[in-house]
């Protein structure tokens, strides 16, 4: 019975390691942004064009900032009858809407016609605010086709920084850890100290050609050269924030160590070991991830070895879907060996040995997302487990002869096989 509590003792801790570690991520909910109706500077466009290129906006941010998004569609019911949606361009008339629809930022687009070329600009204002957190252009077409390629481009630039934090009371954006944002701090991207392009006067929004086209080079009206991409934004967002691996885990003979009067003795390989293992995890910055992990082990002689760890690691993409992974764990352990043999010798075995102690893992692998929230991950990985009882026990050697063992440690050598899964 003592034995069954301790087992679920490491058990409860180490779901109490994986949810914790998830909370600092999940407890902030995602931002919402306001998506306003895309504005063509003398591009000749239908109203349902128009819509239609907002509505899709909307939903390729939502895609590619994991914020809430409300389109245009749902912003014209809360204009007066008497009002004209379209000329909704400025920030004096976007930011009453900020408010009653209660979103962090709102999201402004243009587009303007360049040759034959047009030029596309994003900018992201903080809900309420007139200078701008985030901006970004892309250049391409103007055909329909050309025109939505350049919305989805425009989307990755404007995350590829990191996503959009919630706003506090005070209007500040701020991470899980309530630390302030690096764009809260005045050094929005949208020109000298981050100011949006200026209006016109009375409020109007200035005309096309002024303010938010990209500077013209020269008589001819040559196009500037496009602007640097920023350092792989797209291969960044083919990977989950939060992963989610349940795997195989395959122990190739386990090394027991005993503390001995005379120092570290000789070990004995114990039986291969098989079991499946838990893991959650979440992105934590760029690179880096935290999580936790539970796993159960099983060999022959009614072996048992149970892990539960928080866990630290990288996370660093290098070619299509393919990222190379690391992790540090922590934990505490449980190992428990079975014996009922041996009758006919000097000292005939018929009870149960279990230990309780840390354990410390350092794994290194690959991970594939083969699909958008569908991959697997391959691991290999060390581990090294201290444990100890309070009672005596007494392990026997091939001659029978018996040793006191209160304190071991297990040393393991670890493959892990296992399914992702990633929001």
């Amino acid at each position: 019975m003592h034995n069954a509590h301790r087992v679920a003792w490491v058990l409860v801790l180490g779901v109490l390691l994986v949810g914790s570690s998830a909370l600092a991520q999940v407890a902030v909910a995602p931002s919402r942004v306001a998506v306003f109706r895309v504005e063509p500077r003398g591009l000749e466009l239908s109203e349902d064009q128009v819509v239609a290129l907002s509505v899709y906006l909307a939903d390729v941010f939502h895609e590619k900032s994991r914020s809430q998004t409300v389109n245009w569609l749902e912003m014209v019911p809360l204009f007066a009858a008497d009002a004209d949606p379209k000329a909704c361009v400025d920030r004096d008339c976007q930011m009453p809407l900020e408010a009653k629809l209660g979103v962090d930022y709102g999201l402004h687009v243009l587009i303007v016609p360049l040759g034959k070329a047009c030029v596309t600009t994003g900018i992201v204002y903080p809900a309420g605010g007139g200078q701008s957190a985030r901006t970004a252009s892309v250049r391409g077409g103007c055909t329909g086709d050309e025109l939505v390629a350049g919305l989805d481009s425009l989307a990755e630039r404007l995350v590829a920084s990191g996503p959009l934090l919630p706003r506090d009371t005070r209007g500040r954006a701020r991470s899980a850890f309530g630390e302030l944002a690096a764009e809260e701090a005045g050094q929005g991207s949208a020109g000298a100290g981050g100011e949006p392009p200026a209006a016109g006067a009375g409020g109007e929004p200035p005309a096309a050609g002024a303010g938010l086209e990209p500077p013209v080079d020269g008589a001819g009206g040559e196009l500037p050269p496009a602007e640097a991409e920023p350092e792989d934004p797209s291969l960044m967002d083919d990977f989950p924030r939060f992963i989610f691996t349940l795997g195989a885990s395959y122990s190739m003979a386990p090394l027991l160590t005993r503390d001995g009067d005379s120092g570290w003795e000789d070990g004995v390989k114990q039986p291969d070991q098989i079991g499946p293992k838990l893991v959650l995890e979440a992105r934590l910055g760029r690179y880096f991830t935290v999580g936790g992990h539970i796993a159960g082990l099983f060999g022959d002689q009614e072996t048992r070895f149970v892990e539960a760890a928080g866990r630290f690691g990288f996370h660093i993409p290098l070619v299509w879907k393919l990222a190379l992974y690391g992790n540090l764990g922590l934990g505490l352990s449980s190992w428990t060996v079975h014996k009922s043999c041996c009758w006919e010798s000097p000292y005939p075995v018929d009870e149960e040995f279990e230990y309780v102690g840390f354990y410390a893992n350092l794994g290194l692998g690959l991970r594939l997302m083969f699909f958008k929230h569908l991959g697997i991950h391959l691991e290999l990985a060390g581990s090294v487990s201290p444990m100890s009882n309070r009672n005596s026990y007494y392990l026997y050697d091939s001659s029978w002869n018996a040793y006191q063992d209160d304190d071991i440690v297990l040393w393991r050598l670890e493959l892990l096989l296992g399914l992702v899964t990633g929001f």
